[in-house]
């Protein structure tokens, strides 16, 4: 007796579809009745090969057959064949013993797939566990790497900056407009290098989750006060103006006041960068409950929804061709996003190309009423943020 193993494609019970190539077979009406299926031929006439598809030894003619389906849980793995020479071998006990096999068979099988796929498992979760520890270990790299050229650049910097303070003075009355233009140029420059130092601290502290913040009580006035300061130097250069539109007058907020500045300053520059010469950039402060909501807004070159899906991306930049005409590090909306989210806040964008861009920052601990001048700290004596121009 031989016994033969037609494989099949794993399909479940009750929606299997026989395979093209074994159409008109055997194998076809014993899946179809999901049971042995025998065939018996004669001493002069054999069983086709035709009905079989299955080959046979190039010696011997296939004179009686069992095709048994194997069943693995809820599939059909395929069917054995059980064929003799002899005619009348296989009896009711031959039939029993048969299904007992295809059991074993059918186990067999099964057992080989859950280990198959438990392998597979293990590979996936050593992959997984191996790419995070690849990553994670490239993260503490580049955090690293930006807090070292940080500091390596910012200790050089800030000498560079005194010293051009206080030349631009001018003291001795010895520069020329000529020079002291140069002076100028140099300072706008450091400033615009410091801003960016700056950043890159910002987010390698984020990467490393050392990133804080220092609550206070302040005056959301003097911080409007303070960051309009700030506006010329970012608008200037492209005659753009600014509106501002304070509606919680009097109120108070228990946040970081730097950060916020910070957070603003940040989203007016990304605005103006963004935006054509003698344009507008809009600022309205309002208030939601005890929520205090700062929406900025230009009419700049707007961004299509995959933009605005990644905008809040460390490094991230669109590859459009007007973005990438316009210089930046992909820095200042990272960090918006990780102030936001220190305080407990919302950042929220919507923009559409041609036409500008809108981002709206809602944030906790709003203070109104008498209770806002109490236990105020006073504003500082210098402004809290940095700018990019």
């Amino acid at each position: 007796m031989t016994l033969r193993y037609l494989h099949g494609k794993r399909r479940p019970l009750g929606s299997f579809d026989v395979p093209e190539e074994l159409t008109g077979t055997i194998a076809e009406q014993a899946i179809d009745i999901r049971h042995p299926f025998v065939v018996k031929g004669t001493k002069d006439e054999p069983i086709s090969k035709s009905i079989t598809r299955f080959p046979t030894s190039a010696d011997s003619e296939v004179a009686e057959l069992v095709c048994v389906p194997v069943h693995t849980q809820s599939e059909i793995a395929g069917c054995l064949f059980f064929t003799t020479s002899k005619i009348d071998t296989f009896d009711v006990s031959d039939i029993e013993m048969i299904e007992l096999i295809t059991d074993q068979v059918s186990g067999a099988i099964a057992n080989a797939r859950l280990n198959d796929a438990r392998l597979q498992a293990e590979r996936d979760r050593l992959e997984s566990e191996s790419r995070r520890r690849e990553l994670t270990n490239l993260n503490a790299q580049k955090s690293e790497f930006l807090s070292t050229v940080s500091h390596e650049l910012k200790t050089p910097l800030t000498s560079l900056m005194a010293f051009a303070d206080i030349l631009s003075k001018n003291a001795s009355s010895n520069l020329s407009d000529r020079q002291l233009k140069q002076l100028e140029v140099m300072q706008r420059s450091s400033r615009r290098l410091d801003v960016l130092i700056n950043d890159l601290v910002d987010v390698s502290q984020i990467d490393g989750g050392k990133l804080k913040i220092e609550k206070e009580k302040f005056s959301v006035d003097s911080l409007i006060e303070e960051i309009e300061l700030s506006f010329d130097p970012i608008l200037d250069p492209k005659r753009q103006t600014s509106s501002v539109d304070n509606r919680v007058n009097g109120s108070a907020i228990d946040a970081d006041r730097h950060r916020i500045a910070q957070l603003l300053t940040n989203l007016i520059s990304n605005a103006s960068k963004y935006s054509p010469e003698d344009t507008d950039i809009s600022i309205i402060i309002d208030s939601v409950d005890d929520q205090l909501e700062m929406i900025v807004s230009d009419n700049g070159i707007g961004m299509d929804s995959v933009t605005v899906e990644n905008m809040f991306t460390p490094f991230f930049r669109s590859d459009d061709e007007k973005t990438q005409s316009v210089a930046g590090t992909g820095l200042g909306l990272a960090i918006v996003q990780k102030i936001v989210d220190l305080h407990g806040g919302t950042v929220t964008a919507a923009s559409e190309l041609g036409v500008g861009t809108t981002i709206r920052v809602v944030l906790t601990g709003l203070i109104t009423g008498s209770q806002a001048a109490e236990g105020m700290n006073p504003a500082p004596t210098k402004p809290v943020f940095g700018f990019n121009d």
